[in-house]
């Protein structure tokens, strides 16, 4: 095996041991949320808007399931017009909070 194989090979298997990790009691859907928050509608502590999200993903499961109807609706979203309207949303209001700069 080549060089070039095996750092694919690598990178391959480093990916697919990150996949669990995704989903891990929405960290990642939050700092993701929050990213979007502050880079479309307006400029917030993306740490701090995470870590109370994540807060209360912890919390409630009702919250954690918005936060997940939430990111799919930024995931679907096309542009900053677009995900805009999902934080108007009540799914994106109950799981996010924006933490000024």
């Amino acid at each position: 095996m080549n060089v070039l194989h095996r750092v694919a090979a690598a990178t391959i298997f480093a990916g697919a041991l990150m996949l669990p990790m995704a989903g891990c009691d929405g960290v990642l859907d939050c700092a993701q949320l929050c990213s979007n928050y502050s880079d479309c509608v307006e400029d917030i502590d993306v740490t701090a808007c995470t870590e109370q999200c994540q807060d209360q993903v912890d919390a409630s499961a009702a919250t954690e399931a918005a936060a997940d109807n939430c990111e799919a609706c930024n995931d679907n979203a096309e542009g900053c017009t677009e995900t805009q309207a999902c934080f108007v949303g009540a799914d994106c209001q109950a799981a996010l909070v924006p933490v000024q700069d």
